[in-house]
């Protein structure tokens, strides 16, 4: 004991009793934290969670299979897509700063120097908690450990946030489709309060909680309140009408989509106020080399140059 060599303590928490700036860790964890309370205050004095809270709860708990809110679902067919900014006036006041903010940060990098960006992000949690029943308290711990994980980053710290800008996103109208593992077909919705125990198409049985689990549902995401959150507050048409004038004057080559046979067809694509979108597909692993994917169907819209396409890609399912 006596040969023990002390070693003093080092000072803790200096930045307490002296004009040192406060760590970023220690700052950042604290913001976390009060973000954290002040989310469960609001929790508890709030009456109703968003659908995509309600519907996830609906199937984790099966002693409890009511749904208090639907998940609505608007049906959009168009060859075009007529977006006048005189149709988005300040209609909306239930719009906040924060779904701004939101909204363009969808297609940045989670946190500096990531490969993911927010909006995968988003969609893979979201496809974690539907295919693993998880239930609120899960998602809130969820998201706190990636908040200790991962460097400061874009993704919020509390499930009530976490559902309030989904809900905000897609006008919280996304519905849910699972469908039969033998012919494909759609045998009944998330938001449903009976759960069909037989596929009506193959009359083969259906077990809701087991196609979940495998991944045998899919998400569908309205572009409307997309499109329109896009050109309420980013300001894209500007940059749409000036691209289009280039494609005014005939060219000997194809310059762009805008100069191809099919684009031409669309007589209404000719009007500066129409544009058309470009879907594409492709999987995503939930991990590193997980087996396990999901598959976004995203869409681009053409009329914009090509250099902030990517910057502005819309998501309709899942």
């Amino acid at each position: 004991m006596a040969d023990r060599i002390y070693k003093k303590r080092g000072t803790y928490n200096r930045f307490l009793r002296t004009d040192e700036p406060i760590p970023k860790s220690t700052f950042y964890s604290k913001r976390k934290l009060s973000e954290s309370q002040h989310a469960d205050d609001t929790d508890d004095n709030t009456t109703s969670m968003s659908a995509f809270c309600d519907a996830e709860e609906n199937f984790s708990c099966e002693t409890s299979p009511h749904i208090d809110e639907d998940i609505n679902f608007n049906d959009l067919e168009f060859d075009c897509i007529n977006v006048d900014s005189t149709d988005y006036e300040d209609n909306d006041t239930n719009q906040n700063d924060d779904v701004k903010v939101n909204l363009a940060n969808l297609n940045e990098p989670l946190y500096p120097s990531s490969s993911v960006s927010l909006l995968e992000a988003y969609i893979s949690i979201l496809a974690f908690s539907l295919r693993h029943n998880i239930t609120k308290t899960c998602m809130q711990d969820l998201l706190q450990l990636f908040n200790v994980l991962l460097p400061p980053s874009n993704l919020p710290g509390t499930k009530h946030l976490f559902y309030s800008k989904l809900s905000s996103l897609f006008d919280n109208s996304t519905q849910a489709d699972i469908y039969c593992k033998y012919c494909f077909e759609t045998v009944c919705l998330l938001s449903d309060k009976h759960k069909s125990d037989i596929c009506k198409e193959c009359l083969k049985s259906f077990d809701f909680q087991d196609s979940m689990k495998q991944g045998y549902f899919f998400m569908y995401m309205p572009l409307k309140p997309q499109l329109k959150l896009k050109f309420q507050y980013q300001n894209l048409m500007p940059n749409i009408k000036k691209y289009k004038r280039i494609f005014e004057e005939p060219s000997s080559s194809y310059r762009d989509i805008l100069d191809g046979e099919a684009y031409a067809k669309i007589k209404n694509l000719k009007y500066s106020d129409n544009i058309s979108l470009q879907f594409n597909i492709d999987g995503i692993p939930m991990y590193g080399k997980s087996n396990y994917q999901i598959w976004p169907i995203q869409c681009m819209i053409n009329e914009l140059p090509p250099n902030e396409r990517k910057d502005h890609i819309l998501m309709c399912g899942l």
